[in-house]
């Protein structure tokens, strides 16, 4: 991309980085595992760059889900009155598996086939 090679996704509904190895000596993806880095849910506390972003395309994310399913709507409603409520990955993944299901929704993930990165 524009920014530089594809090394690495940010997992937005469990707040995770998974980042490949730049240097593979062999053919074999296997032999080559993804780093897993959690992420902090504190945006007051983050200095990286990587994780504000991250925070705020979550926010985005369950936005648009509340929009499309009535459980998480009201989720995100008290998670705006109360502003430390953290929505948890199991009720996002329920949101988007019901919003998936009734075809209100449509997830897409990043991947890069030709490198092994993102397709497992």
């Amino acid at each position: 991309g524009s920014r530089g090679p594809f090394v690495g996704v940010v997992d937005l509904i469990r707040m995770r980085a998974v980042v490949w190895p730049t240097v593979m000596d062999s053919q074999r993806i296997d032999d080559y595992p993804p780093t897993v880095t959690p992420l902090s849910f504190d945006s007051t506390s983050s200095t990286c760059e990587i994780t504000r972003a991250a925070l705020a395309a979550r926010e985005a994310l369950i936005e648009e889900i509340a929009e499309v399913d009535d459980t998480m709507e009201e989720l995100y409603l008290e998670h705006l009155e109360t502003e430390s409520n953290i929505i948890s990955s199991d009720d996002v993944l329920a949101a988007v598996r019901r919003a998936t299901l009734t075809r209100r929704m449509l997830p897409v993930m990043a991947g890069a086939a030709l490198k092994g990165r993102g397709i497992q």
